[in-house]
């Protein structure tokens, strides 16, 4: 099933809260003395979570751009949607 927009933003809004839970709690470890290995521990498991949304955000974007015309067809309103915002933001941020 297929996820309404306010879905996708309520799913990014949790998913941000759960990242900057993690940042706190990184660098709450990182000034106890005792934990500090953990901190340190938790800090680099956040960048590679976010390193992997980059990454993972990138490589579909990457794959909408290089759509044909004939694949238009075969895709549903969200993915239109997206191919759209991306091709947007794409000519708005080299415009300026």
């Amino acid at each position: 099933m297929a996820l309404t927009r306010k879905q996708r933003e309520a799913e990014r809004e949790k998913d941000g809260k759960l990242y900057l839970f993690l940042l706190a709690v990184g660098f709450a470890l990182l000034f106890l003395s005792s934990f500090r290995w953990l901190g340190v521990h938790f800090l680099l498991a956040r960048s590679g979570l976010l390193y992997l949304d980059y990454t993972k955000g990138r490589k579909r974007r990457q794959a909408l751009l290089r759509l044909g015309v004939e694949d238009l067809d075969a895709l549903n309103w969200e993915q239109f949607e997206e191919l759209l915002l991306v091709m947007f933001r794409k000519s708005t941020f080299f415009s300026t």
